[in-house]
């Protein structure tokens, strides 16, 4: 029992600290491997959408280019017909009409007689190695070439040969359609929206670097590559263990719940003490024992006087009442029988006494 008394406390508290402790390692396993698992299927999801919005834009790209190359025929057409339209103002109102950024002309040599911009006239474009494939108008008058910026798909290029003289007509045009739509088909725009909660979901700016899993300023990431993008997801640490936090407070309120209530289930079942006097009987509450100690002696109370009950004073009668009631006791006195006194014993009887 004394034992009990002394350690019941820190038992439990040893008991309850341990189950926290055996409980902790089980689940922050399975919280990191759930956030594990939710990162991997959101990169996923990320990656099925930029392969299917890679071609997206295409229809568009498409369409641009059939209606940049029409347009090329068409000027084509004007310049055979009038050859006024080679001064620069012609070429930047006819730039204005076909809703196109610039109109170059080149001769057989590639080299660029009129344009709508006036600082390229000169240009030599088959020296160029952006340009090269401009030539190809030139070796083939039937060739109608279209091209696109390697880094931009919206910027649109048009080459058609002149069907006057030799040389060939080139149309620039920054397509805003195009624009608009390799734009929603990035991968920006792409993953933007997959991130739910507090989760983050970006492309990568280097590409460089280790695919995986790991932890950066309080996150849990993992970093994927797929073709030439790379995402990286991030969670973070707080939310990635919200429910094992959770289950453990949990756990640790029950445990307490449990240590005191079997603390007061153990307080219960003891006898309650009871404050006696020397002769056993119970004190009741505010009264105070007489000695702490049953086996010292009580001190001798000093005795207090009885109170004198007084007398109340007797009448005195009259002296004619007086001497009638002494002859009345003298008459009641007269009629008591008299007791006999025993005769007294002889010396002789006395000592027949003594004989028998």
């Amino acid at each position: 029992m004394r034992f009990l008394r002394k350690w019941l406390v820190p038992i439990l508290a040893a008991l309850m600290i341990v189950c926290i402790a055996l409980a902790f390692v089980p689940l922050t396993e399975r919280e990191e491997a759930a956030a594990k698992a939710d990162l991997s299927e959101m990169l996923d999801t990320a990656f099925a959408r930029i392969e299917a919005g890679e071609s997206a834009a295409d229809p568009v790209v498409v369409a641009e280019k059939e209606n940049l190359l029409d347009k090329t025929r068409a000027v084509v057409r004007f310049l055979a017909h009038d050859d006024n339209l080679l001064e620069t103002d012609a070429l930047i109102t006819l730039c204005d009409q076909l809703g196109t950024d610039q109109i170059d002309v080149a001769n057989g040599e590639g080299v660029l007689i009129a344009s709508s911009n006036a600082t390229r006239i000169g240009v030599d474009l088959g020296a160029e190695d952006a340009f090269v494939w401009t030539m190809g108008a030139i070796d083939d008058p039937q060739a109608e070439l279209v091209q696109t910026e390697p880094d931009d798909e919206s910027i649109i290029y048009c080459c058609v040969a002149r069907s006057d003289i030799e040389g060939f007509v080139l149309l620039t045009r920054d397509d805003p359609f195009v624009d608009s739509a390799v734009e929603q088909s990035g991968p920006d725009a792409l993953v933007e929206d997959i991130a739910y909660g507090n989760d983050v979901l970006f492309v990568a700016a280097n590409s460089k670097g280790v695919d995986g899993y790991f932890y950066d300023s309080g996150n849990l990431c993992l970093r994927k590559t797929q073709g030439d993008v790379t995402l990286i997801a991030a969670r973070d640490i707080s939310d990635v263990f919200a429910a094992r936090n959770a289950a453990l407070f949990a756990l640790a309120v029950g445990l307490i719940c449990i240590v005191v209530c079997g603390i007061a289930s153990y307080l219960l079942r003891l006898e309650p003490v009871v404050l006696l006097d020397e002769d056993g009987r119970q004190l009741e509450a505010g009264e105070e024992r007489a000695s702490l100690n049953p086996g010292e002696p009580k001190e001798a109370e000093a005795p207090q006087p009885k109170k004198q009950r007084r007398r109340k004073p007797r009448p005195q009668p009259e002296d004619g009442e007086a001497q009638d009631d002494g002859e009345e006791a003298n008459q009641a006195a007269a009629r008591r029988p008299r007791k006999k006194r025993p005769p007294e014993p002889s010396a002789e009887d006395a000592f027949d006494n003594i004989r028998d």
